[in-house]
């Protein structure tokens, strides 16, 4: 699993986007893309 940050919205909140790989075989990376929002305290 591969996290990634992204942006920081408007409000200052930071955008992490995770990465994660159902098949990493080199052939064909299969990759779902899911975007989670840390709100800022």
């Amino acid at each position: 699993m591969n996290v990634k940050i992204v942006e920081m919205n408007a409000a200052g909140d930071i955008v992490a986007l995770i990465a994660g790989y159902s098949s990493v075989d080199g052939a064909g990376i299969m990759s779902t893309e899911e975007k989670l929002i840390i709100p800022r305290r």
